[in-house]
């Protein structure tokens, strides 16, 4: 039995504006298996967002549009369906957690309103069971007095309980994909470990996949399985999390490993070790990659890199990283320069 739930080939996704077109995203392909988290990294820009809401149709048309490949769940196109087709999906198969909970939701309806319109998309229910189910909801992502939270407004929540009804909304129906866009990036440390702790109870007890995007090392540590790293729109590193982190072998992923504070023993005690910064900018991306795009800010590359797009190479068993002179990469681990 095939146990994809989600496999993305080939995705293109472009922005129409004044000065012209934009490829945000550039021949991605992914897969995610029923009940695993994949997390997807990158600098802001890199095409993770983008990604997401193509997959859930929600770009804003007709300015940004998939101009090329497949996105299918559950063996379906997404990119075929029309919109009523689509609206059978969101919320009840596929739903999305945004980055941030006080732009999502909406200030002038209650809580217990914004949970019982989501419970509403699967069908019709009494308005006693739709409480009851947004009180189970508000009980499991651990929310205390959730009788008088359902009265209350969001700017009456602290960040975390906000953050907290933002996932109780998304899994309410119980869905078989959670795309979860950086869930804990407005959040201090200790509230971000609580709802990573939330999100990764509730996937094994609800046996839901995941994708999660961050550009947080430390919570793709946590809660993945597997990561791929993206860099102006395309995939440069794909591989298991151990594999990845101990074994980077693509430039982009050394250089942003190494821009993660640290602290090294030294004679007199500890200090912080500097970070490591990638030199240059992002490039502007104006249509479908012609050469390696991080070649302009690769210490390592070549003629070649300027002129060919390294293809996805296996480097380790289930780890494959797009660079020419992947080997090399060695080189880097002691600092950027080799």
């Amino acid at each position: 039995m095939d146990e994809t739930l989600l496999a993305v080939d080939d995705l293109a996704v472009e922005f129409s504006g004044r000065s012209g077109r934009t490829r945000a995203v550039d021949g991605l392909s992914l897969t995610i298996a029923r009940a695993e988290t994949l997390a997807v990294v990158g600098e802001s820009g890199c095409g993770k967002s983008v990604t997401a809401l193509s997959v859930l149709r929600l770009l804003q048309e007709p300015a940004g549009r998939i101009v090329g490949g497949t996105v299918r769940f559950h063996g379906r196109d997404l990119a075929s369906l029309d919109e009523s087709e689509m609206r059978q999906i969101r919320g009840r198969s596929i739903s999305m957690i945004f980055q941030e909970p006080m732009t999502s939701l909406n200030p002038v309806l209650t809580i217990g309103e914004q949970i019982g319109e989501t419970i509403r998309i699967e069908g019709d229910h009494t308005a006693e069971v739709v409480r009851q189910r947004a009180l189970a909801m508000l009980d499991m992502v651990q929310i205390p007095d959730s009788a008088r939270r359902l009265k209350q407004y969001p700017h009456e929540l602290s960040g975390g309980m906000r953050q907290r009804v933002m996932i109780a909304m998304a899994l309410v129906n119980r869905p078989d994909l959670l795309i979860a866009d950086e869930p804990t990036t407005a959040l201090d440390v200790t509230i971000q470990a609580q709802v990573l702790d939330l999100m990764r109870g509730l996937s094994g007890q609800l046996g839901m996949a995941t994708l999660l995007i961050t550009h947080d090392f430390g919570v793709v540590a946590e809660m993945a399985s597997r990561v791929i790293v993206m860099y102006a729109g395309r995939k440069v590193e794909e591989g298991p999390v151990r594999s990845l982190l101990s074994s980077p072998r693509h430039p982009y992923t050394i250089g942003l490993l190494g821009s993660v504070p640290k602290w090294q023993q030294s004679a007199g005690g500890e200090r912080r070790r500097r970070l490591v910064e990638i030199p240059g900018a992002v490039p502007a991306l104006r249509g479908p990659a012609q050469a390696c795009s991080f070649a302009p800010r690769c210490p390592i590359a070549s003629d070649r890199c300027h002129a060919e797009v390294p293809p996805p190479t296996a480097v380790a068993p289930g780890h494959v990283a797009a660079c020419w002179h992947w080997p090399s990469s060695t080189n880097l681990r002691s600092g950027w320069h080799p």
